[in-house]
């Protein structure tokens, strides 16, 4: 499909060399080193203990090595990958928070839902496995609809209101189903189906939303 229909623009005729030293190594490697910090560090102090050294040398490190990742950003990288107009606007610092946080709220339900499959209602690992494959239906589902929709209407606000609202519906479906009020599987996978295609929705309309605001500033500045 990708071959078929994927119009790749014409190729520019510019020396490979030129081409290299506009990519921002130098931020690529700080980047790097404080994201591997920051999980190594949180990794080490949610498993064994927050006071040791090698849990919080690493959260330290990795604390300066931001800093010094957006100062490359903003006074040494020819091109940086992490412009900071882009990365402080708030019209796009809205649709970051919408996909860091549903993000974050949604792995964690997908992470610990197998484990209570398991542990709680005794089920298989496959049986377990076989739970989730709507949830993979549903996101896939809700993506596409809010791509349709979107190329439809021509408008995204209401509709990724809606996303993160079936999305939280779903979150709060689980968490009463998994015994804070009763124990029942069936209905806790139709929350899952809420949460699974609230998230589709969401992350293609909040994606949408970078590039609207992404494209007239990366043109304003040439």
């Amino acid at each position: 499909m990708v071959s078929v229909y994927l119009q790749v623009p014409e190729q520019e005729k510019e020396d490979w060399r030129v081409k290299l030293r506009r990519v921002d190594f130098l931020g690529a490697l700080v980047l790097i080193g404080a994201v591997f910090g920051a999980l190594f560090g949180l990794d080490r102090g949610s498993n064994v203990a927050w006071s040791i050294p090698i849990t919080y040398i690493p959260l330290a490190i990795s604390a300066v090595l931001f800093v010094i990742f957006g100062i490359v950003e903003v006074y040494v990288a020819a091109e940086p990958f992490a412009p900071s107009y882009i990365v402080t606007d708030p019209a796009m610092l809205s649709c970051y928070g919408c996909n860091f946080f549903s993000f974050a709220g949604w792995m964690a339900a997908c992470f610990y839902l197998p484990l209570y499959f398991q542990a709680v209602d005794g089920a298989s690992a496959t049986v377990s496995g076989l739970r989730l494959l709507p949830t993979i239906i549903a996101g896939t589902s809700g993506s596409l609809f809010s791509g349709l929709v979107m190329r439809w209407t021509g408008r995204y606000y209401w509709l990724t209101i809606a996303g993160y609202s079936s999305l939280t519906t779903g979150l709060v479906i689980i968490f009463l189903c998994s015994g804070a009020v009763v124990d029942n599987v069936p209905v806790l996978i139709i929350g899952t189906v809420f949460s699974a295609f609230g998230n589709g929705i969401g992350v293609t309309t909040t994606l949408i939303g970078l590039s609207k605001y992404i494209l007239p500033n990366v043109h304003d500045r040439g």
